[in-house]
């Protein structure tokens, strides 16, 4: 038996029991409500084992004024990277991979376009090094690339400006199942 309104326009709902020998109503848009249909069971989904390498792995290329050509010291800092790189993904049982983002900087010297230019210029230069020594083209991305921007040291000083001159690589491990 359940209990259901009988519903008249002129009066108060009533309520009844239907079932049995009273015919329970019809189920429609406005009786829908009152029918609530039991719950199905969830589904249970085995969802795949996914571990995260959290290694982040940091260098930074610096650069001559007005060039972009990469230094002997930057290509053994890249060279290491490469190294930290391969070890970790090693040490993963070959299921992390890095993707690898470059941005690039200048000085406060010279013109906002030139260099915008030249900050671009010099994340491509260390993108390039990194994928000729081995680095699938695919994991290697330029990020930022500015050129009066974000500076690390003020540009009042020779050495400031030539800790500013610079790409930075960042290499973060990428999850995997």
């Amino acid at each position: 038996m359940a209990r259901v309104p009988s519903l008249s326009l002129t009066a108060m709902p009533k309520y009844v029991f239907c079932g049995g020998d009273v015919p329970c109503p019809e189920i429609t848009p406005k009786t829908l409500a009152l029918h609530v249909p039991e719950p199905e069971p969830p589904v249970v989904q085995k969802e795949q084992e996914k571990k995260t390498l959290s290694t982040t792995v940091r260098t930074t290329v610096r650069f001559a004024f007005n060039r972009h050509d990469i230094k002997p010291s930057a290509r053994k800092a890249l060279t290491d990277l490469l190294q930290e790189i391969r070890k970790a993904e090693s040490e993963s049982d070959g299921g992390s991979r890095f993707m690898v983002m470059i941005d690039g900087y200048t000085d406060s010297i010279g013109p906002n376009a030139y260099n915008d230019r030249l900050a671009l210029k010099r994340a491509l230069a260390v993108k390039r090094y990194l994928i000729s020594a081995g680095l699938p083209a695919e994991r290697v991305q330029v990020g930022k690339t500015v050129g009066k921007c974000c500076y690390v040291a003020p540009n009042r000083t020779k050495a400031g400006r030539a800790a500013n001159r610079r790409a930075e690589v960042v290499s973060v491990s990428v999850t995997f199942d």
